[in-house]
């Protein structure tokens, strides 16, 4: 006598779903994502089960998001079907699947490193693109710089201006920067006096990504349409953050210029040496002047030479593009150097993204 078979299905009644076929875990964070293929008799819902932890995600169709894991533990899934009869066996086991807090992703650009640090430059208006996590970096922005003074052509002498103001510059340190898209402005320089010229010369201006925007650039040098000369205004000054509570720790300014004279930089103080550079040098009868210094690397208190003075029957140099460098002064010559553009650097450490 054999045993009892199960009792037959009452008229009408469907089936029990089939067991499904396991596909593809794909880990996330704290959470993965498992497919699945129905079998032939579909289920109305499916559940998903973790080993280990017997975790559980379900819905009415694949893939299915089981979340509550924990980043660096391997996990294995297997899943069941349900209909109005009852559930199926669980499948076979899934492959292994390990989730992790996802690493941030970043473009935009020109890409440089140390043995520490990514750093990405903007020596022109684009973008900066994270993806995936948000980013913690440091933000360098530097903006133009201020034009030189030009001469004018009274008297004996064309008398020189002072040279241009630096850059201002902004530090932000330990900065959460979000996924998305960063928009990355870089200022331009400021523009070369002219002696004898009614036309003030245009100040430096601010470079910006989003969230973050330098101080002022360099100001605008001088010109004169008499003798003697005109220094320019101030220097533009420097921002920077408490690295400890994230909060605004000071701002410098440079000081600003008189007739004969250039430029002063700001310059804060030994615990924060994040530097705007110096002015350009004093003018006055028959000499010249040379553009304020600006900020050429991320490192604190480096500095990149400004534009050099006129000689004799030249006007002076432009600043260095992207330092906020500061243009030289006229010698004996109506025309000075215009301003350096600014500069945008983002620096983040190598371990968040490799």
């Amino acid at each position: 006598t054999g045993t009892v078979s199960p009792s037959s299905l009452l008229a009408g009644q469907s089936s029990l779903p089939t067991i499904p076929t396991i596909g593809t875990a794909t880990a996330g964070n704290a959470s993965a994502s498992v497919a699945f293929t129905p079998g032939g008799i579909a289920g109305t819902s499916y559940t998903v089960l973790s080993t280990p932890g017997s975790f559980t995600g379900t819905g009415s169709s694949s893939p299915i998001t089981v979340s509550g894991l924990t980043n660096g533990t391997a996990y294995t899934f297997q899943v069941k079907a349900t209909n109005a009869v009852g559930d199926s066996l669980y499948s076979d086991a899934s492959n292994s699947a390990t989730p992790a807090v996802p690493k941030p992703t970043v473009t935009g650009g020109t890409l440089t490193s140390d043995a520490t640090y990514y750093y990405r430059t903007f020596t022109s208006s684009g973008s900066l693109v994270v993806s995936n996590a948000t980013l913690t970096a440091d933000v360098a922005i530097v903006a133009g710089g201020g034009g030189g003074g030009g001469g004018t052509g009274s008297g004996t002498y064309r008398w020189t201006g002072g040279g241009g103001g630096a850059g201002g510059r902004l530090v932000s340190t330990s900065q959460s920067i979000t996924v998305g898209t960063k928009t990355v402005t870089i200022g331009g320089g400021g523009g070369g006096g002219q002696g004898q010229n009614s036309v003030i010369p245009s100040s430096g201006s601010s470079s910006s990504m989003t969230g973050f925007t330098s101080p002022t650039g360099g100001g605008r040098s001088g010109y004169d349409t008499t003798a003697g000369a005109s220094g320019g205004s101030g220097g533009g000054g420097v921002l920077y953050w408490n690295i400890n509570d994230n909060s605004l720790a000071g701002s410098y300014s440079g000081a600003s210029g008189t007739s004969g004279q250039g430029n002063a930089g700001g310059n804060p103080n030994a615990s924060y040496p994040f530097t705007a550079g110096g002015g350009g040098g004093a003018g006055s009868a028959g000499t010249t002047s040379s553009g304020g210094s600006g900020v050429s690397t991320f490192a604190a208190g480096t500095l990149a030479a400004g534009g050099a003075s006129g000689t004799n029957g030249n006007g002076g140099s432009n600043g260095s593009a992207n330092t906020g460098n500061g243009g030289g002064g006229s010698g004996s010559s109506l025309s000075a150097g215009n301003g350096g553009s600014g500069v945008v650097i983002v620096r983040y450490a190598k371990s968040q993204v490799d």
